[in-house]
């Protein structure tokens, strides 16, 4: 649970870097049309290995993203968390959550289910974590409606 909320915290305070330090090398992060669907088969709204990750962090560190420009303030909240252990070295947690984005020209709630598959990390992190994110899954209650360009990290 502690991670769960860590990782909220690191993406509200935009840590970006601080939030890498959470992720394993071949962590992936997807935002599934349909949760039943297969990536590699299937449209998403956002599948992103590892490097893809590094990817959209720098672009937004440019601060010359467009739809970025003023920055996002964000607030998640995390709800109806779920931990249960695969073996010694890895857990699956689930939750519930709400993000807030508010930009001065609007004020957007995404809501949905968070899945995670995580692993014991060989060696703490910066932050004391002996866990990291091996995957994170998001799926948002509205993901097979219109969707706008979605310029932040869920």
């Amino acid at each position: 649970e502690l991670l769960l909320f860590q990782e909220a915290r690191l993406l509200d305070d935009r840590r970006y870097a601080d939030w890498l330090d959470l992720l394993t090398v071949e962590s992936v992060y997807w935002i599934p049309l349909n949760p039943l669907d297969d990536p590699a088969t299937s449209w998403s709204l956002a599948f992103d290995d590892r490097r893809r990750i590094e990817d959209r962090i720098a672009w937004l560190g440019t601060g010359k993203v467009h739809g970025q420009t003023p920055v996002s303030q964000t607030q998640r909240s995390l709800t109806n968390i779920e931990v249960w252990t695969v073996n010694e070295k890895t857990c699956r947690a689930r939750c519930t959550f709400i993000c807030h984005e508010y930009r001065p020209d609007r004020h957007r709630h995404w809501s949905g289910r968070l899945d995670y598959r995580l692993e014991r990390s060989p060696e703490p992190s910066a932050g004391g974590a002996n866990w990291q994110i091996a995957w994170k899954i998001v799926t948002l209650i509205d993901a097979e409606g219109p969707q706008e360009n979605l310029t932040i990290i869920l």
